[in-house]
């Protein structure tokens, strides 16, 4: 149960990247707020690192790869 607990925080961490690129996406350059790309960049950088670090510590902990 603890490892599918593992692979669902990765997976989430990843969801949540890829929702603010989306949001990026859809919003046209001539709507877009000053600021919105910055926020929108740091907010992927978050939840990128938050999966890669999850993804190398789980790994370590159970002595193989977690996939996500």
């Amino acid at each position: 149960m603890v490892e599918h607990e593992m692979q669902w925080s990765v997976n989430w961490y990843r969801w949540k990247e890829q929702q603010w690129k989306e949001r990026l996406s859809e919003i046209d350059d001539d709507e877009r707020p000053p600021g919105l790309d910055c926020y929108c960049h740091k907010q992927m950088a978050l939840w990128g690192s938050l999966a890669a670090e999850a993804q190398t510590r789980f790994s370590t902990v159970l002595g193989r790869p977690v996939f996500w």
